[in-house]
């Protein structure tokens, strides 16, 4: 329930553009629409590493202090739900490009073939392999590596930005690439703080906040040391400080 409340919320927050990258495909600047939607994954990837590494450190704490120790899942299982929750929301910015281009279509096919591999894959792990909760959930982490993660992005190449000799740098580069290693940031930061919270004697729900606190401050950092010279998160940049200068000049006046 919180991480689909999270999820909701951050879909909601990448998806309301697509009305002015509508406008953008419009005017029929292929070169402007692919550094767009690569800024636009740039944004999706940062706030989507960030909150994924959030909800690691924090959902059991949380859940421990709001509902009691009875319910708190195993860290295994914390990690998948969470796993997929970064994976799948990673997908939003192609989801938003194939909306934008209307390749309804096309992503409609790879749906049903995502529902049958998808239902396959969980039941399989359910039932031969008995994993319960965890094998519906590596179901649909499978699902989203071997179909969803590649083939989005590929009908917006080929059919939205007529670029098809791109994707592979994009994919394997900016969006595969980019995922296992915030990925590995991630299960590197949970490490470091689950290990400090073994020194706290605080009630859960302030270790909880503590864990958010340090979770998105130290990816934060991270990301910003890693990407300040990438083209894209300079300009991300760039457009954060003119709101930022604007919004402090009308408070001023």
């Amino acid at each position: 329930m919180i991480v689909t409340s999270v999820s909701t919320i951050l879909s909601k927050l990448v998806s309301s553009v697509t009305a002015s990258i509508g406008n953008l495909i419009a005017e029929k600047d292929v070169s402007k629409s692919l550094f767009i939607y690569r800024t636009h994954f740039y944004i999706n990837l940062i706030m989507t590493t960030v909150t994924a590494a959030c909800l690691l450190v924090a959902l059991n704490p949380f859940v421990r202090a709001w509902a009691g120790k009875n319910y708190v899942l195993t860290n295994s299982t914390v990690i998948i739900i969470v796993l997929n929750y970064f994976i799948d929301q990673l997908r939003q910015s192609s989801i938003v490009f194939v909306s934008a281009y209307g390749l309804f279509v096309p992503n409609g096919k790879k749906s049903v073939v995502e529902a049958v591999i998808n239902f396959i894959l969980s039941l399989t792990l359910l039932t031969v392999f008995h994993l319960g909760i965890k094998g519906v959930l590596i179901g649909t982490i499978l699902t989203n590596l071997v179909v969803n993660s590649w083939f989005e992005p590929f009908i917006i190449f080929k059919k939205g930005f007529a670029m098809t000799d791109h994707f592979k740098k994009f994919y394997f580069k900016t969006y595969f690439g980019n995922m296992i290693l915030m990925g590995f940031l991630i299960g590197i930061a949970a490490i470091l703080i689950t290990w400090l919270d073994t020194y706290l004697a605080w009630p859960t729900l302030s270790i909880a906040i503590i864990n958010v606190v340090l979770a998105s401050t130290v990816l934060m950092v991270i990301v910003f040391i890693i990407y300040r010279r990438q083209e894209n998160f300079i300009y991300i940049k760039s457009i954060v400080l003119k709101r930022l200068l604007k919004q402090s000049g009308a408070r001023r006046f």
